[in-house]
């Protein structure tokens, strides 16, 4: 019989997808492990992280992976990575316009191979540290965020890592949240 997870301890799976150069990995390896370098745009970095985090006294293991489209032809691997998914980070470069248009072709990557119902999706405008570079405004993404039901987060992971912490807290929280839901559901 598999393990059930108990309300004390939590797994939360969370997929980064998103235009090459938007700053998935820079976001990911600043949430796990505290770093930032500027020369990560180059080479196949790992798929998965790992990061325990106590929430609410819960022990919450975070999966942050990232899909590698940017590297790799469409295939069957988008699919197997949205299958295992509880929320979905969609990015964008705040300075980059291109990026943001991209981020509806992206949302209906997720719809056309998620499985899961109640998965989250999270829009991240990242790199607001570039603030004379900004081509898209907050209020423009928030009013597609509103419209969609997505959760919107501005961060910059070379000098705001709280504005990453706060994005993947909402996250585990909306996991935590649909956890309870179901267990109560199995009581009734």
């Amino acid at each position: 019989m598999a393990a059930v997870a108990t309300p004390s301890e939590l797994t939360c799976n969370i997929i980064l997808i998103g235009d090459p150069d938007v700053g998935k990995r820079s976001f990911r390896e600043r949430y796990v492990k505290d770093e930032f370098d500027e020369s990560w745009k180059t080479g196949l970095p790992e798929l998965n992280l790992f990061k325990t985090v106590v929430v609410d006294e819960r022990t919450i293991k975070i999966d942050m992976c990232l899909e590698m489209k940017c590297y790799q032809e469409r295939n069957s691997h988008i699919k197997y990575s949205f299958h295992k998914m509880y929320s979905v980070f969609v990015f964008f470069d705040l300075t980059n316009r291109d990026s943001y248009g991209n981020v509806k072709l992206w949302v209906q990557e997720v719809r056309r191979y998620s499985e899961i119902k109640n998965s989250s999706i999270f829009v991240i405008g990242n790199k607001k540290d570039l603030s004379n570079k900004r081509e898209v405004q907050m209020e423009e993404v928030q009013e597609y965020c509103n419209f969609e039901g997505f959760t919107y987060f501005e961060t910059s992971s070379k000098e705001d890592p709280t504005s990453i912490d706060k994005a993947v807290e909402s996250a585990i929280r909306k996991r935590m949240m649909g956890l309870e839901a179901k267990l109560k559901d199995e009581k009734e």
